[in-house]
């Protein structure tokens, strides 16, 4: 067993590799419709309870806006609906975004895992031109002044870059529902 441990060490430093290379675990996957979050599935109708299954408790839940509640150690926010029902919308904080940290509801922490939309690997480096190359099935359009949005297979995504659309600084990733914000 420890020749085998060995062998991963000499490996992992040599070629880059890592455990979690290939699995989902530590990862927010989409791929046709289904949301699956660090290896737990999100039911269809995005319910609150899956969500709290996948992600725990909230760290947060700012006074002045009830329906966010905030992972800030896992850069992650989420959108509740129906009384907690069910999840709007999350987002993804790749990087600072100066437009929104004066929001006391911002995340103070950064996602660090991977985002995988229909096996494409999307993290702070991914530009736009390498998001519409990976994912054109979205049919990214431009929706203001640095913001895209998309949607495919029942999952809508807002993409916000940098000024020259070469940083990635968040997704909001939504179910593209008739029932949203019911």
């Amino acid at each position: 067993m420890q020749a085998i441990y060995i062998l991963y060490i000499v490996l992992s430093s040599t070629f880059g590799i890592s455990a979690s290379d290939g699995r989902t675990e530590g990862e927010i996957v989409i791929d046709n419709g289904k949301l699956t979050i660090w290896g737990t599935e999100i039911d269809a109708e995005w319910k609150y309870s899956s969500f709290m299954t996948a992600l725990g408790d909230p760290e947060r839940k700012p006074d002045d806006t009830p329906q966010i509640e905030v992972y800030d150690s896992k850069g992650l926010m989420i959108w509740t609906e129906s009384e907690r029902k069910e999840i709007t919308e999350f987002k993804v904080v790749f990087l600072p975004d100066s437009s929104y940290t004066i929001y006391d509801w911002h995340t103070k922490g950064l996602y660090k895992g991977k985002v995988i939309i229909q096996g494409a690997t999307v993290d702070a480096n991914t530009s736009l031109a390498d998001l519409t190359k990976a994912v054109p099935q979205y049919k990214w359009e431009k929706n203001g002044i640095e913001s895209y949005d998309a949607a495919y297979n029942g999952i809508y995504i807002y993409a916000q870059f940098d000024a020259a659309d070469q940083k990635l600084l968040w997704l909001a990733i939504g179910l593209d529902d008739d029932n949203s914000y019911d």
